[in-house]
């Protein structure tokens, strides 16, 4: 089975566009991205395995702006559609960085995730922690 997000996977090369897990702090998993190429790129879709002890996932925010408001209880979440708000709050600015941050409906575990960040252009990126 061949999943939307493995087309182009980790192109361009990791040291221009990356993606790592920073910290789990109460019900909130902070993730830091950097975005070193000369093009904006825009989410298209987002992979989300997270701990079924975190209860439920609720928000995604990037650069502390909502991009996806919802609610699923049960992990992987997989979003690629109903958007919160302009399609800036999911675009990466070239030579830029920032966090994206997603809350949880109790305290956020340590580890046990994985997150794929596809992009319009096809390119994507992932962190596991």
């Amino acid at each position: 089975m061949t999943f939307p997000w493995m087309v182009n996977f980790f192109n361009p090369p990791r040291d221009q566009i990356r993606l790592e897990f920073a910290s789990a702090i109460s019900n909130i998993t902070t993730w830091n991205w950097w975005n070193n190429t000369e093009i904006d790129i825009v989410i298209a879709s987002i992979y989300h395995d997270w701990p079924a002890g975190n209860d439920a996932i609720f928000n995604f925010f990037v650069d502390g702006q909502v991009i996806w408001s919802g609610e699923d209880v049960t992990p992987p979440t997989f979003i690629d559609g109903g958007w919160a708000g302009p399609v800036s709050r999911r675009t990466f600015p070239a030579k830029s960085n920032d966090n994206m941050e997603v809350f949880y409906g109790v305290a956020a575990a340590g580890s046990g995730y994985e997150t794929i960040i596809t992009f319009t252009n096809g390119w994507s990126i992932r962190a596991v922690a």
